[in-house]
């Protein structure tokens, strides 16, 4: 039958609850993007609790991060060799030779002082103690201030030292010397008296 009614509120219902029953209230709207976040939430959450392990699994991980440059690796000190100055060998001493009798080195005694005899009394106080004396003589210069026992070879320095020892109780100021002075000599050992034979010296 016809309704000439005119219409009022309740003739105007929205959509929204065209089919909702008496006892169900309408859907609230905007669930959909709670879920969406929750969802979005657990992933981010996810993903963070993977990168922090893996960062503790390997600590070389290096996330480059937009705009910013990685930073640079120190390289490792290199071992480097330290020069080391080579020791200055310390010369070693020459030992000096024993004094030695050697009835077979030629011994031959000069006079240089102002006495007389002195060559022959040298060559007696030497020839009896073993020496071989090949000749007596007078020297060059009767000046000569001391008594000298030369030897031209470095090899007769003990014979040389043995002469020595045989006189230096009558001549306590006599030397020695490696000297080819007398190197054209027959002998082997030459002795020079000087003035300072102690006869003469008195």
């Amino acid at each position: 039958m016809p309704s000439n009614y005119p219409k009022d509120r309740f003739d105007n219902l929205p959509r929204k609850i065209d089919r909702v029953g008496a006892h169900r209230p309408p859907a609230r709207g905007g669930r959909g993007w709670i879920a969406f976040w929750w969802a979005l939430a657990a992933t981010v959450l996810l993903i963070a609790i993977g990168v922090v392990g893996l960062f503790i699994l390997d600590h070389r991980l290096d996330v480059a991060l937009p705009g910013k440059q990685p930073a640079a690796q120190t390289p490792a000190p290199t071992a480097t060799a330290t020069a080391t100055a080579t020791p200055t060998p310390t010369p070693t001493p020459t030992p000096t030779p024993e004094a030695t009798l050697d009835p077979d080195a030629g011994v031959t005694v000069l006079n240089g002082s102002q006495g007389f005899g002195v060559a022959g009394a040298v060559s007696e106080t030497l020839g009896d103690a073993g020496w071989s004396i090949t000749s007596t003589g007078d020297a060059d210069s009767e000046d000569i201030p001391s008594t000298t026992v030369y030897y031209s070879d470095p090899e007769l320095e003990g014979a040389a030292r043995g002469v020595l020892d045989d006189i230096i109780d009558t001549i306590p100021t006599a030397t020695l010397a490696l000297s080819d002075d007398y190197a054209e000599s027959d002998a082997d050992i030459t002795v020079v008296v000087g003035n300072d034979y102690p006869p003469l010296s008195q």
